[in-house]
């Protein structure tokens, strides 16, 4: 079930008028849960995130010197957070993209503690505990889905 169908069973109302089948209802709630929306979420901070420091605003960029780090880390930083992004989006590189997201948050909170800056820290600090719910959204071996990009090659010739 794709999440368009999954909004289109939960607005129709099938799982509380009883029309529709029972399945169709879990199976809208188990596409839309919060596991899920919390990986889009997720998603789509590090995918702002990551822009911004690619964009490098005059701030983030007197924060890099005022660190001494140099300014192709913040450029390096701001694609790996633009990465994360694009594997929380796609389920079968959830795994990859969460573990990711893991590493570059904790590298996040120890240079932000490391310069005194708690609240920003405290923020990394939410989403890395987001990321430990946002694990259930990986699916499971026997939910991946792939695709051929060529069928008549897979066809038996004989």
């Amino acid at each position: 079930m794709r999440v368009s169908q999954a909004f289109q069973a939960l607005r129709n109302g099938a799982c509380f008028k009883g029309a529709g089948p029972r399945f169709d209802c879990f199976k809208a709630h188990k596409v839309i849960g919060i596991p899920n929306i919390l990986i889009f979420v997720l998603a789509a901070a590090f995918g702002v995130f990551g822009l911004g420091q690619l964009g490098g605003p005059q701030a983030l960029r007197r924060a890099y010197d005022n660190w001494d780090y140099p300014q192709h880390l913040r450029v390096v930083t701001g694609l790996l957070d633009v990465a994360v992004a694009l594997m929380l989006a796609e389920p079968n590189l959830r795994a990859w993209g969460i573990a990711l997201a893991a590493i570059l948050s904790f590298g996040s909170v120890v240079t932000l503690l490391n310069h005194r800056q708690y609240a920003f820290a405290a923020g990394v600090i939410l989403m890395m505990v987001a990321l430990i719910p946002a694990t259930l959204a990986i699916p499971r071996a026997n939910q991946f889905q792939f695709i051929a990009p060529m069928p008549h090659l897979l066809a038996d010739t004989r």
